[in-house]
């Protein structure tokens, strides 16, 4: 019944959830026979261990709802468990500085021009697609679903109306957008003109007519011009940082830091919220306190080694 509810990228997510942290500890049980302290028991040992504790407990709970409205028991036990608090961890200056997921504008531009300069296949498609990336703020499942009928040159935007996902059931497919809405996205002038490039590129390489009939081609295909797989995105940044030592930041990172870009250059949170396709303000909030104290950071830090230095 669930599975019918959900993409089945989450379905996938859920199930693994069941098996990994619900089943090993409740599947033996009669659900009928389950009791309050085994709950409790259960949510006590999970909080202990995983950190999504909460997720997987009302995963759990979901299934006692389900056998209460089919009268396999008289009621749900979960209903009173009391939920243990997360641990507040207390990070050190340089944790918090580790998890800075994003590039300052010159640290951009220089990961750009490494990817530009890295000796690979489809080398010129990587450089797009992270200047893409980089300069719209797409999800990378959002940008490898992208066709060129999606891009206007004329007006310098493109259209978000679907991302790819992958599920175990249905390998990799076309859906909704996270939030769920469609949305335009205005391009820069030289993004623009790094799509061009890669178009007639990619016109000589499949032997395509691209302005006349390949609306639907894919703006960046795998070797049988099939979608690509999203998690490829994070092994070619991973390569690419590795091979000329650049700070480890994750393709999601670089979403991030459009995010910061936008805000420096004074973007409303709304604005960025519509650009970004946040489904909350409060996500939009979030990211620039977190970037902001980021910056306090860094800040503090470069003072202390200009005081090294002299």
């Amino acid at each position: 019944v669930y599975k019918e509810t959900v993409q089945a990228s989450t379905f996938d997510k859920t199930v693994t959830i069941f098996e990994n942290h619900i089943l090993p500890n409740l599947g033996d049980f009669e659900i009928n026979k389950v009791s309050l302290d085994d709950c409790q028991a259960f949510i006590n040992s999970l909080s202990k261990d995983y950190k999504s504790y909460r997720k997987a407990f009302n995963y759990a709970s979901l299934v006692f709802d389900f056998a209460e409205a089919r009268d396999l028991i008289t009621k749900n036990p979960m209903n009173h468990v009391i939920i243990p608090k997360p641990k507040v961890v207390i990070e050190s200056k340089e944790q918090l500085l580790f998890k800075d997921n994003y590039y300052e504008k010159d640290e951009l531009y220089h990961f750009l021009e490494c990817v530009k300069e890295h000796k690979s296949n489809n080398q010129f498609m990587k450089y797009a697609f992270f200047t893409l990336i980089a300069f719209t703020g797409l999800r990378k499942g959002e940008a490898f679903a992208l066709n060129w009928g999606d891009i206007n040159f004329k007006e310098k935007y493109l259209s978000v109306t679907k991302a790819v996902a992958y599920s175990k059931e249905d390998k990799l497919y076309l859906t909704d957008p996270k939030n769920k809405k469609s949305r335009l996205v205005s391009l820069d002038d030289e993004t623009l003109s790094i799509l061009k490039q890669w178009k007639d590129m990619q016109q000589n390489l499949l032997k395509l007519n691209l302005e006349s009939n390949n609306e639907e081609q894919l703006l960046f295909m795998n070797s049988s011009n099939q979608l690509i797989n999203p998690n490829k995105a994070q092994q070619w940044i991973n390569t690419i940082q590795k091979t000329f030592n650049l700070k480890p930041v994750t393709t999601h990172g670089l979403r991030h830091s459009h995010c910061a870009y936008c805000f420096n250059v004074g973007m409303s949170p709304r604005e960025v919220k519509d650009r970004l396709g946040h489904s909350d303000i409060n996500i939009t909030m979030e990211q620039k306190v977190i970037l902001r104290k980021c910056k306090k950071l860094l800040a503090v830090n470069k003072i202390n080694r200009d005081k090294d230095n002299k």
